[in-house]
């Protein structure tokens, strides 16, 4: 049997204010949210409401600070785009990516996307609320690039993963938790998630959403002269990372580098030897990518991950926040992605640290490690034995190891370091690679003769 309760007698939504000064709260001398009532406190999750309560409560005062963020933004010459970008659009769904008003005529582009779970213009709104508008936004990125007065002669592009669902109650695009949070008439009303009515064309997944941005709004740019930094955070950085690598034939004339905070990719084995070709994508990761991982080690220390991920891997300085991990390395992260991009020849050397070098130490007794991210890796680590930068006697000893093992006698001569090593690692790693598949082609050509013979036979 159901019964209708009418809505008069359902416990009522509270309705919060949308911008900090209706909320309580304004923004202090260094950027950080604090309570009008109390300048030294800070918003605190409400543990003693109704839980859905505290959620809106902090969501009402996500979107303030969001809004905060896009008018910030647009004084300083950042502004929306809409996409899809066809006309007929209007009115049905769609969202919004943030784009620099040169974006038109700038040679130097840099694409950013965060992570799926933060709005647009969000590094972490823990982080925001906690330690400024200019740590955990874009906002502190934007300052970063026009203190080196970057911003005259570069255009900048920010992706939107995570605002992809349309509400048509709103008219606008939202996060999920902003989607299951959106207006009811009750306190009680079931949290519905978002259905195939309100995805937005093209732009269903952060891979969709990445493909559109880059094929619609970048792809008619791109001249002799143009050059795209991709700097990607978590799922985000993963989607530009797979578009990237499937479409590898046409933007590889115009990717100049790549910068992964949180990376998801695994490294495939397969790819191996793709090494041997500078223009593969696989070179492409090895020798113009960084990135970033959670570390107690100081900031911008290399760290255990090249053969997992395909890169050298440094320390974020962060061990907790995912989200928190581009702030706190941000000043390094773009002082590498402008010296890359003013030396288009130089190359990152592929680094191996003592974690590594004691797991490929293993490898060599053992066999591959059970562990995930090296199962199926550790032999790029193998390959890139030589690249680490150790102790130079323990170079040494690997190196007359690596000639015992090839059969060579020692060779005085040669000075050890670590570019070298890679070098003549590789160099011989790619003789070995085509004198193999010299054999086989000499074993297919002649089982093709064996079977021609049988034939005219």
């Amino acid at each position: 049997m159901s019964t209708n309760i009418p809505e008069s007698s359902l416990p009522p939504r509270p309705v919060f204010g949308n911008t900090l000064e209706s909320l309580g709260y304004f923004v202090d001398q260094n950027s950080r949210i604090r309570k009008i009532s109390n300048p030294e406190e800070g918003f605190m999750f409400d543990k003693t409401k109704d839980e859905r309560i505290a959620k809106l409560e902090a969501h009402a005062l996500q979107q303030a600070v969001r809004r905060l963020v896009l008018f910030n933004l647009a004084t300083m010459g950042i502004e929306t785009m809409t996409i899809p970008v066809d006309a007929d659009v209007e009115g049905g769904p769609r969202m919004k990516v943030l784009v620099t008003k040169n974006l038109e005529i700038a040679k130097r582009i840099i694409v950013v996307c965060g992570d799926e779970t933060e709005d647009m213009g969000i590094f972490s709104y823990l982080d925001t609320l906690e330690e400024g508008l200019f740590f955990g936004t874009i906002l502190g990125l934007v300052m970063c690039l026009t203190k080196r007065s970057l911003l005259g002669d570069m255009a900048l592009v920010v992706l939107n993963p995570a605002q992809r669902f349309w509400n048509p109650q709103t008219e606008l695009a939202e996060s999920l938790e902003t989607f299951r949070l959106r207006d009811a008439p009750s306190l009680i009303t079931p949290v519905r998630d978002p259905t195939r009515r309100n995805e937005i064309p093209g732009n269903r997944t952060p891979y969709e959403h990445t493909e559109y941005v880059f094929e619609h709004i970048l792809m008619p740019l791109m001249r002799g002269n143009t050059t795209i930094d991709v700097l990607g955070i978590a799922e985000g950085g993963f989607a530009m990372y797979q578009f990237l690598k499937d479409n590898w034939a046409f933007w590889r004339t115009f990717t100049s580098n790549m910068t992964l905070v949180d990376p998801r990719q695994i490294f495939d084995p397969a790819t191996i030897p793709d090494l041997r070709f500078p223009n593969s994508f696989a070179s492409f990761m090895r020798d113009r990518c960084r990135a970033w991982v959670r570390s107690d080690l100081p900031l911008g220390s290399h760290e255990i991950g090249i053969g997992a991920r395909g890169c050298n891997c440094y320390a974020a300085g962060e061990t907790m926040h995912i989200n928190a991990m581009l702030p706190r390395s941000l000043k390094k992260v773009l002082m590498w992605m402008e010296l890359m991009h003013a030396n288009p020849a130089m190359k990152e050397v592929p680094c191996l640290v003592e974690g590594e070098a004691y797991m490929l130490e293993r490898a060599d007794r053992n066999g591959p490690p059970a562990d995930h991210d090296w199962a199926g890796s550790y032999v790029l680590c193998n390959l890139l034995r030589l690249s680490w930068c150790g102790p130079q006697d323990k170079l040494e000893r690997k190196y007359q190891w690596e000639l015992s093992l090839f059969g060579h006698a020692p060779n005085d001569a040669y000075v050890v370091t670590p570019e070298n090593h890679i070098n003549a690692t590789m160099g011989r790693v790619y003789g070995f690679l085509e004198a193999l598949e010299a054999l086989e082609a000499a074993g297919d050509g002649a089982h093709s003769a064996d079977e021609e013979g049988g034939v005219a036979a």
